[in-house]
């Protein structure tokens, strides 16, 4: 094939001067031109010669502008030009003779004895790597689409010498989570992103995470979540949960954190009314059970009593028949009023709202032993004060359902029931040596209720429980909750 043809230019006379440059230009290993002002090849060293196929007669006087592929490159660079004195990392796309188009990144910079009326471009030649660059760039392209596509915002962040951690990057969808940018935030630590309230628990986290990852056999790759308020551009709270893990450098030091944070307003304000509906009902169902209580009491226990009376009254001189059955009558009379009396206890234990929670406890206990020939082993510190009467009631709750699932199923003669109080948190643990369950399966069937039912009294008392159980072991159950009684409660009010 022939070379292409090039555009015809006008004769120009050589510019004298500039040795260095020409030097320069002669020397280089790589592709070079020498430009006037207004862009037209003014000297071309040998590797450019070769680069673009065309001999140096060739190229001398020709505008660079019509050996790019796109104007528009040239135009840019010109303007570039024209504003600074030296350029780096221009894109320029050049012809071959052949026709193929080859990639290059130029910079340039002037020919200081030619008073900025020449300049010296140095090529360097990218074709071999441009298909690599141009999957990188599509790459990189679907990341960024990919990552603002997602309702998830990720995030990376580096350690400061001062102990703050200072924000790299977040995805543009943490303008929907706290109406920032994605510009406007990588100038921002965390400390000025998240609540004061949540600053404190945010960085104990952190510096928990980073005690743990100095222990032998910790997994570098773990990662971890956390739940915590941040602050909206606008001052409001904004609820998210954050997953993160620590980036490191090359001997393996946390030097980061890299993380994908996530609104949960929507939830935790669904969570915080499902909370209140539930503590609602449970609340119910409790003035409920004392009211029953009372009525079987007050009315039902009167009756009987007064029917016993009724009939002690009777005249001695009755036929023995008579006096013998009446006595039957009584006895099943007094049976009945032990009954209801039992009643009443499971019902709501009056010595519950009069007498507190420890004496409350040991009369269950007894009764407890009474009913199910099971022994209660009690240790107990910190009771004999009175706290919430929310609390109050849901420990008792906890520890009467922990021993009904005992008596019912664990086929033993004793438990044991711990509880420490302290002045912020009542600590209790219930634990049997029975035959223990299955933990999934059971979780899974219909036969959970009484579990679900002790997890949800100590969460709506803002604590926890946990049940563990092994088969032929026995089961444990384990409770936290919020200790605070009447002083102290109208101390925080």
């Amino acid at each position: 094939m022939g070379r292409s043809p090039v555009p015809q230019k006008p004769a120009i006379s050589s510019p004298s001067g500039g040795k260095l440059f020409g030097t320069l230009l002669r020397l280089s290993p790589l592709p070079a031109f020498l430009l006037s002002r207004e862009g037209r090849i003014v000297e071309v060293n040998a590797p450019c010669c070769r680069l673009l196929g065309r001999t140096g007669a060739e190229l001398r006087g020709c505008l660079l502008g019509v050996l790019c592929s796109d104007a528009g490159e040239w135009d840019l660079m010109e303007r570039r030009l024209s504003k600074a004195r030296r350029i780096r990392d221009a894109r320029l796309r050049l012809r071959r003779s052949d026709g193929n188009q080859v990639e290059c990144l130029g910079a340039a910079t002037p020919d200081e004895e030619r008073g900025e009326k020449a300049w010296l471009l140095v090529l360097t030649d990218l074709t071999p790597c441009a298909e690599k660059i141009r999957e990188l760039e599509t790459a990189g392209e679907r990341l960024s689409h990919f990552v603002n596509m997602e309702k998830d915002s990720l995030w990376t962040s580096e350690f400061q010498p001062d102990g703050s951690i200072r924000v790299t990057y977040m995805s543009e969808p943490i303008a929907s989570i706290m109406g920032y940018t994605g510009n406007e935030i990588q100038s921002m630590t965390l400390d000025q992103l998240v609540m004061p309230s949540a600053a404190k628990g945010a960085a104990e986290s952190y510096a928990r995470q980073l005690r743990i990852d100095g222990k032998p056999g910790v997994d570098p790759d773990r990662s971890w979540s956390i739940e915590l308020q941040l602050r909206h551009k606008d001052g409001r709270p904004v609820w998210v949960e954050a997953k993160s893990m620590f980036t490191r450098d090359r001997q393996g030091r946390p030097v980061g954190i890299i993380g994908f944070t996530r609104d949960v307003t929507e939830r935790r304000r669904y969570e915080e009314q499902l909370k209140a509906l539930s503590s609602g009902l449970v609340e119910m169902q409790e003035t409920e059970r004392r009211h029953i209580a009372r009525e079987l009491h007050d009315q039902i226990g009167q009756s009987l009593t007064g029917i016993r009376m009724l009939l002690g009254m009777l005249p001695e001189d009755l036929p023995r028949s008579s006096r013998k059955t009446i006595g039957e009558i009584q006895t099943v009379i007094d049976d009945i009023m032990s009954r209801v009396k039992d009643l009443c206890l499971e019902l709501r234990p009056s010595t519950l709202d009069d007498l507190g929670l420890l004496p409350t406890l040991l009369r269950h206990f007894q009764t407890y032993k009474t009913q199910t020939n099971v022994d209660v082993h009690f240790k107990q510190r910190g009771l004999e004060r009175r706290f919430d009467p929310d609390t109050e009631t849901a420990v008792f709750r906890i520890v009467q359902e922990a021993l009904t699932n005992v008596a019912r199923h664990a086929g033993v003669g004793d438990v044991n029931v711990r509880i420490v109080a302290t002045r912020k948190k009542i600590a209790l643990q219930i634990e049997d040596s029975g035959k223990g369950f299955a933990r999934d399966s059971v979780y899974a069937s219909s036969n959970a209720t009484g579990l679900v039912g002790m997890q949800e009294r100590a969460a709506l008392a803002g604590g926890h429980l946990s049940v563990e159980s092994v088969l032929g072991v026995g089961t444990r159950v384990t409770a936290e909750l919020p200790a605070q009684g009447p002083a102290e409660a109208s101390e925080a009010a």
